[in-house]
């Protein structure tokens, strides 16, 4: 289940009924861990997503059909005839469709929110930009124009559309015009618990670690982290010896031999028990994205631990609105301009503490889910009036 929808849910079934209909990929899955993280949610059934040949088979049709191939994952009919049973069984005020393969199961004559997060073909095309070979940029272009469509053809069917940064609601808003497109940013989990942490600069424990956050799973954000080791850790390294570097994310096993030995000094991470914890460790936390779209969980999570981050402006879409630059974080357009502002950050504990408080007061004043959840109850409302729903009965 994806973060957002995990504690979207958290927050709306403390308030609304809410029955969830899953894709697993698991052919028999298992949702007791997830019953007991969200015990106020009715969990219908999750159902097992298409695998194997027969997702080939699906893949081929969609293709010559016109369609994005990434629906063939998502097209087991059992899913639909859970959905449309659910609808008959109980009045549904709104009925909420996650990423954009859940948009090929819309049930008509229901108030909907369709939720992708971002505008899935820009995104496509903003990773295709930076791939790695021509194979490889083709496939993206390919995947670019067929969920192009597929937006044009169905987002104008749902009730509303909701994306996670300005610069998708704008895209979707001038490719898809009739649909309605509503922006409102991802909140950070359970922000309003934490303990306040204006004295940031104590928990620093390794004054000399640079943590750069970023899988290379993803085409923009993997030329990114390549582009920085090769240009800004030489830069940083050759005044500030004693740092040491460690890439953070998905994949990084994959990426770091294909950037050879360049510096004993970089190390790398698939996974990390708490990132949290390895976050408010590093003194300096760098996000190199040069491609992507939607809000990035990275930048939330590095600023709600009260780090002191660096990232290019890409980095910090979806609350490029809310985050001022040198108040929260440093906001860079080039390359040489992160290397000198790492730098001089590593030199500076001060001012680490003080854009580390600054940026962890910042969430829980304007990014946590008690502030963004009403929010989000406010979309599901409007869907539901207007279709003379009243939005007292349920959400699913």
């Amino acid at each position: 289940m994806r973060w957002k929808v995990f504690h979207l849910l958290r927050y709306l079934s403390s308030r609304h009924r809410c029955d969830v209909i899953a894709f697993s990929s698991d052919d028999k899955p298992d949702l007791t861990a997830l019953r007991r993280e969200l015990p106020a949610v009715n969990w219908l059934g999750a159902v097992p997503a298409t695998t194997g040949f027969l997702r080939w088979v699906k893949a081929g049709i969609a293709l010559l059909s016109g369609k994005p191939v990434s629906l063939a994952r998502f097209q087991n009919p059992a899913f639909s005839q859970n959905l449309k049973a659910a609808v008959a069984r109980c009045p549904y005020d709104v009925v909420h469709y996650d990423i954009v393969n859940m948009a090929q199961h819309l049930v008509v004559g229901i108030p909907s929110v369709h939720s992708p997060n971002d505008a899935t073909s820009l995104f496509y095309m903003r990773m295709a930009a930076n791939a790695s070979s021509w194979l490889v940029r083709m496939r993206l272009m390919v995947g670019a124009a067929l969920l192009r469509r597929y937006e044009r053809c169905n987002y104008p069917k749902f009730t509303k559309i909701h994306v996670v940064s300005k610069i998708d609601a704008d895209f979707l808003r001038l490719n898809v015009p009739a649909a309605d497109v509503v922006f409102i940013p991802f909140g950070v989990a359970e922000v309003d618990a934490k303990p306040d942490i204006s004295g940031v600069g104590t928990q620093v424990t390794d004054s000399n670690l640079v943590l750069v956050l970023g899988g290379a799973n993803v085409p923009g954000v993997a030329a990114g982290i390549e582009e920085f080791i090769h240009a800004a850790i030489p830069v940083i390294a050759r005044r500030y010896p004693s740092a040491k570097f460690r890439i953070q994310g998905r994949e990084t096993d994959i990426l770091l031999p294909r950037i050879g030995k360049l510096t004993a000094n970089v190390t790398g991470s698939t996974w990390v028990d708490d990132l949290d914890a390895l976050i408010r460790a590093a003194a300096v936390i760098v996000l190199p994205d040069k491609a992507g779209t939607g809000i990035k969980t990275r930048a939330l999570d590095a600023l709600s631990c009260g780090a002191a981050v660096v990232g290019t402006t890409v980095a910090f879409e979806g609350i490029r609105e809310y985050v001022k630059n040198g108040q929260h974080c440093v906001i860079v357009d080039s390359m040489s301009s992160l290397a000198n502002e790492v730098l001089a950050l590593l030199e500076d504990p001060p001012r680490r503490h003080s854009l580390g408080a600054e940026a962890s007061q910042l969430v829980r004043n304007e990014l946590s889910w008690s502030r963004l959840g009403p929010e989000y109850e406010k979309l599901y409302r409007t869907a539901a009036e207007s279709s003379s729903s009243t939005f007292q009965k349920s959400v699913t």
